[in-house]
């Protein structure tokens, strides 16, 4: 008896749920206000930082501003929880969200912690255009909306502010781009960012497949935010009658920052790999004629490059991108590496070693003639290491082919 009323007070709450979900709307998820006519919106440009990877390319939000309805907010995509989610987002499938902050609270928690420049471009909307642009901006931030798929090149912070501008003017928007523009790849368009930094632009070209190397429209390389500022500040909205305004009413700029200085690189990636490769050389030269063998040192080197290669399986498996998916460097850079440390590690496997360094020559032979003809951009800094794991498999396996026609 006990069971038939619950089950039955069961049914009758559903019900009544039901009900109020298709009658009631309103009290569930209340009307958003409309703008005022004294409303304007904004896209906040914030300037490259060099303070760490997460800054470099700068950042793009929206200001909502209208003292009609006396709020004045910033909504910005890419918010984590931890600085875990970040990187974790830049390497593979990571979930993000939007975000809206008090435009003097946003403000200054850029200062503190970027100090860079802050730009304000005001859009030259309709008021049409803005209530539709505030609509969709605040769908996007209920709670069961504003978690997102972060993608760097496709769903980022310069990207998703884009393609709500774009979906919410009368009409469409033309962009002024150079006659002679070169169309560029997105490895050459994020040089722009990168450049300066070798050891960045190698973790880059690690992960990254041939995919990023296929050549982009001009408006794909929006997703750097001071590409995105370009195109605006030259852009027209054309309406469905033909009549042309800029996208872009007035601007001003929030912030100066400070100028931080140029960063200094020690070494490069390309000078650590020959010098890298010269000791190599050296080495392997000096234990034909002592006639020794150092085990430690073809530990090290492909323990490494054992390391980073199951690095690479775990980011291939994981992440959904298709210009991290596949990736043609585990050829070489693949975790069996690990497997051959333990062969080298003790004279008994020798004969284990011997046919691994065949398979890995073999193997190392076609990925350095693949530069070539696969489709991977090649940094400069991977030959060089390349060879090294080239040259102590060949010295191993003439090596253990002397000794074997000496006994």
């Amino acid at each position: 008896m006990e069971k038939r009323n619950f089950a039955g007070k069961f049914v009758r709450k559903y019900i009544l749920l039901c009900v109020l979900f298709i009658i009631m709307p309103e009290y569930i998820y209340p009307a958003i206000k409309s703008l005022s006519d004294s409303a304007q919106i904004s896209v906040i440009i914030e300037g490259p930082s060099n303070k760490n990877i997460v800054y470099m390319n700068g950042h793009v939000s929206l200001r909502v501003k209208d003292p009609g309805l006396d709020i004045d907010y910033i909504f910005s995509y890419g918010a984590f929880s931890s600085r875990t989610q970040v990187y974790l987002a830049l390497i593979g499938k990571q979930a993000s969200e939007l975000y809206g902050m008090p435009t003097e609270l946003a403000i200054q928690d850029v200062v503190e912690r970027k100090n860079t420049r802050i730009t304000e471009h005001v859009l030259n909307f309709t008021p049409e255009e803005k209530e539709s642009l505030w609509q969709n901006l605040m769908f996007n931030a209920l709670p069961e909306n504003r978690k997102y798929e972060y993608d760097i090149l496709r769903k980022s912070c310069a990207t998703l502010p884009l393609e709500l501008i774009e979906r919410n003017v009368r009409g469409k928007i033309v962009y002024n781009f150079p006659a002679d523009a070169e169309k560029l790849s997105y490895r050459k368009a994020t040089d722009s960012v990168y450049g300066a930094f070798p050891w960045i632009c190698l973790i880059r070209d690690i992960i990254t497949n041939g995919n990023v190397d296929k050549k982009i429209s001009e408006r794909d390389e929006f997703f750097l935010p001071l590409k995105l500022e370009t195109g605006f500040l030259s852009a027209n909205i054309v309406d469905k009658e033909g009549i042309s305004r800029p996208l872009i009413l007035s601007s001003h700029i929030i912030s100066e920052g400070v100028k931080e200085p140029p960063v200094k690189n020690y070494i490069s990636p390309l000078q650590l790999a020959f010098v890298l490769l010269t000791f190599t050389i050296i080495l392997t030269i000096v234990e034909f004629w002592r006639k020794k063998y150092y085990r430690i040192f073809d530990c090290l080197l492909f323990g490494v490059a054992g390391l980073i290669g199951l690095f690479l399986f775990l980011l291939v498996i994981h992440s959904n991108y298709e210009y991290t998916s596949p990736n043609w460097l585990l050829l070489w850079l693949h975790p069996f590496h690990i497997v051959g440390v333990v062969f080298f590690s003790s004279k008994k496997f020798n004969k284990q070693a011997y046919y691994y360094h065949i398979i890995n020559l073999l193997l190392m032979t076609f990925i350095i003639s693949g530069k070539f003809f696969l489709p991977k951009c090649y940094n400069d800094a991977f030959l060089p290491f390349m060879f090294c794991l080239w040259i102590r498999s060949l010295a191993r396996i003439v090596r253990y082919r002397i000794n074997s026609l000496k006994k």
